[in-house]
């Protein structure tokens, strides 16, 4: 990295050496690695043991590394994928409480636009098991929280609702009774969302402007949320303050967060001022909120009490379009995706939190 010197908090880069592995990064953070995966990166997911993340590619790949080191231990793909050679939308691994087969755990699903989700077993690279829908050309999955169903959003805007173990639909979610914000999704989907706590509550989000609230037992969405514009994996829920977050693609009421006991607005934290278009937003630990976007190509940390920037990536050569962290302790690790770039991001030996002091 080149930079040009302005004072003692503040740098800047030389206007005409802008490359790839150009960042700036704010707070008490440091780079634990960079990642160049050779194609443009879609999706990325930590393991629930936070020892290594699993990317998805435009070319169908996924990848997967070690976290300390960042070395590459695993490149799932198959004849299917090299075929069609179409990006990889998201990713979630296996984690059901008290599974005593250990082998579930090395279990991830993926979903693909040309239609296909599957089941990895990713220590032998080998999918064992396909489920095709080319209708759906799926974007985004979640397991709920006993890992026995999966929901599935795409570009025809219904939600799918697979059982884990038998692999078979066993509801589409559609339509609801009251009216037309609550008559299911009009328009693409793109992030859907289990409750931690109940097991058929379903959160979606996408296009048109609404958050669906559903019990995946019934076809009808039970409620909605009017507004959030969802372009990306922007809906996380901390259910210890019944706070819902959500990111939007727009100039304005960017970041919000909603009370989940009434899906009342309780912030909105850039009503007029945002200029950053949210592609990726989650809870971090209990304290931070971590999102990215377009402003200045970055990955920010906002304190949760202040709703200030503390720390965070930023001045990439291009967008970083999504994001995750190990969720281990009060600060965890984070990675950032930019085109073909993914960054580790770790606080830095000694710190008590992620700004600097």
């Amino acid at each position: 990295m080149k930079f040009k010197d302005q004072d003692d908090t503040i740098l800047s880069f030389v206007e005409d050496q802008h490359t790839e592995d150009h960042y700036f990064l704010q707070g008490d953070l440091e780079i634990g690695g960079i990642i160049d995966c050779n194609n443009p990166v879609h999706c990325c997911r930590f393991h629930p043991t936070g020892d290594i993340f699993a990317v998805g590619l435009s070319d169908g790949s996924i990848k997967i590394f070690k976290k300390q080191t960042t070395q590459l231990l695993y490149t799932l793909i198959d004849d299917d994928i090299k075929r069609t050679r179409l990006p990889v939308t998201s990713i979630r691994f296996f984690n059901r409480p008290n599974d005593l087969n250990q082998d579930h755990f090395k279990i991830l699903v993926a979903t693909y636009v040309s239609g296909y989700i599957k089941y990895w077993y990713y220590p032998t690279k080998m999918c064992i098991f396909t489920i095709t829908d080319k209708e759906l050309s799926p974007l985004t999955i979640d397991f709920n929280n006993t890992f026995t169903r999966l929901a599935i959003g795409g570009y025809d805007s219904k939600v799918k609702v697979y059982d884990v173990d038998t692999k078979k639909l066993v509801n589409v979610l559609e339509s609801g009774d009251y009216g037309s914000s609550t008559s299911g999704h009009s328009s693409r989907v793109y992030c859907a969302k289990y409750s931690p706590l109940e097991s058929n509550q379903l959160f979606t989000g996408g296009w048109d402007d609404t958050i669906q609230i559903w019990d995946d037992r019934i076809s009808n969405s039970q409620n909605f949320i009017y507004g959030p514009h969802i372009c990306g994996d922007t809906i996380d829920i901390d259910s210890n303050h019944n706070h819902l977050l959500t990111g939007s693609w727009r100039k304005t009421s960017t970041l919000q967060i909603w009370d989940m006991r009434n899906y009342s607005l309780i912030r909105d934290v850039f009503k007029d001022k945002s200029s950053m278009m949210i592609y990726g937003c989650h809870w971090l630990a209990s304290s931070y909120i971590f999102v990215c976007g377009t402003e200045k190509n970055s990955a920010l940390i906002y304190d949760r009490g202040t709703l200030k920037s503390i720390g965070g990536l930023s001045e990439l050569k291009n967008a970083i379009t999504c994001i995750d962290n190990d969720r281990i302790g009060d600060l965890p690790t984070l990675i950032a995706c930019s085109q073909n770039l993914v960054y580790v991001i770790k606080k830095k030996v000694n710190t008590k939190n992620y700004s600097r002091n």
